[in-house]
């Protein structure tokens, strides 16, 4: 009730996910305990700021699964502590490591057997793979040891043998997640 502009609340741009589990009815996330800052000041996770951008869950024999993220902001932001799992329910299954930072306008990669599905591997709480018929995967930022606050998550659909898919933006001005002509791990997506 407080927004200064009323019109904007019908927009999916005036929302973010709240801060605290179950959500913050009745009043602003700011009243809500906040965790320690960054030493460094950090841009606040927004509408899009971090993003699952290409994956490879149909791999070849011999080669892993992976995903990249994907920072598409002009300022590095420090993703040590947030969470990757192919489970809602169970959201903290790969913690990202502490002091991980994903430079401004950057990617990360993120192979099964060095760090998600390797149960031997730091942060890898419950080992996972992403399967060849699909899935979703989730993303989301951390108080420390807790999930919190910003959420990203792609849904994808089956994929070919070696085919990653990845994020693109389609001729209505969306973004859309689907197969890429080529693997791209670590930079720009090719087209679809």
């Amino acid at each position: 009730p407080a927004t200064a502009d009323s019109a904007t609340l019908d927009k999916k741009s005036a929302w973010r996910a709240s801060g605290e589990v179950g959500g913050s009815p009745g009043y602003d996330d700011g009243d809500a305990p906040v965790p320690t800052p960054a030493p460094e000041p950090e841009p606040a996770p927004g509408p899009v700021t971090v993003v699952i951008n290409e994956l490879l869950a149909h791999s070849p024999a011999g080669t892993p699964d992976w995903i990249e993220l994907h920072n598409t902001t002009d300022q590095a932001i420090d993703i040590g502590g947030w969470f990757l799992s192919d489970d809602a329910a169970d959201p903290t299954k790969y913690e990202i490591p502490t002091g991980t930072r994903l430079a401004a306008g950057g990617y990360i990669v993120f192979y099964e057997y060095l760090s998600f599905g390797n149960a031997n591997a730091p942060g890898c709480h419950t080992p996972f793979q992403l399967s060849q018929d699909g899935g979703t995967l989730h993303l989301r930022s951390a108080s420390p040891g807790t999930p919190a606050d910003y959420r990203h998550e792609v849904t994808f659909g089956p994929s070919d043998l070696g085919v990653t898919l990845g994020r693109y933006l389609s001729t209505t001005g969306s973004y859309e997640f689907g197969a890429l002509r080529t693997a791209t791990p670590g930079k720009a997506n090719a087209t679809p």
